[in-house]
């Protein structure tokens, strides 16, 4: 119905199947509040209507809670819950949570700064279809990084979101190839 242009109908359909405890019209709803595309944005009912379908082990749902609690999107920001929400997504194998998994471990964000823990996140993510190859880079080049910076495994990650399709990774890979040269040929 809401494809073929009765959108009310449509609408009314759809809520009725969500309040009834269905998961996916419980996401998809959510969905439609926190894009705005279709109907007037609300972030506070996308939230609620992604709680539900968390609640009922909504797995995408839950990845949409963690993105609302790290943006503080109709919340406040809560970088605590919004780690826990991508974990318990990532878990599950959504790869857009392993992603938000590895920056959080990263960054320190919600959770404690563990390097390792957002290396092995940011290779599953990156088994999961993410292109987060520029992310791994960056990781690789930190003075954090246990054993020191690894350029090799940086400009391997650089090369392959760059075969990717992930064109930011190209001057990235340019200055570290010309840093090597410099090294090699001072």
């Amino acid at each position: 119905l809401l494809k073929s242009g009765n959108f009310a109908e449509g609408m009314q359909n759809l809520e009725k199947i969500a309040r009834i405890g269905n998961p996916e019209a419980q996401y998809t709803l959510g969905s439609l509040y926190m894009q705005g595309k279709v109907i007037k944005k609300n972030h506070e009912l996308a939230r609620t209507w992604f709680q539900m379908a968390a609640d009922n082990g909504h797995t995408a749902s839950q990845g949409n809670l963690g993105i609302i609690f790290l943006k503080g999107m109709g919340v406040s920001k809560n970088p605590e819950m919004a780690f826990q929400y991508a974990l318990s997504a990532a878990r599950k194998g959504y790869s857009k949570s392993q992603f938000q998994v590895a920056k959080s471990y990263f960054q320190g964000l919600g959770v404690q700064k563990n390097i390792k823990e957002a290396e092995a996140w940011y290779i599953k993510a990156a088994n999961s279809g993410q292109n987060v190859f520029q992310d791994l880079a960056e990781l690789y080049m930190s003075e954090t990084f246990p054993g020191g910076v690894q350029i090799t495994k940086a400009s391997e990650m650089l090369s392959r979101g760059l075969k990717l399709g992930n064109l930011d990774c190209a001057p990235k890979l340019a200055l570290l190839m010309l840093e090597q040269q410099k090294k090699k040929f001072p």
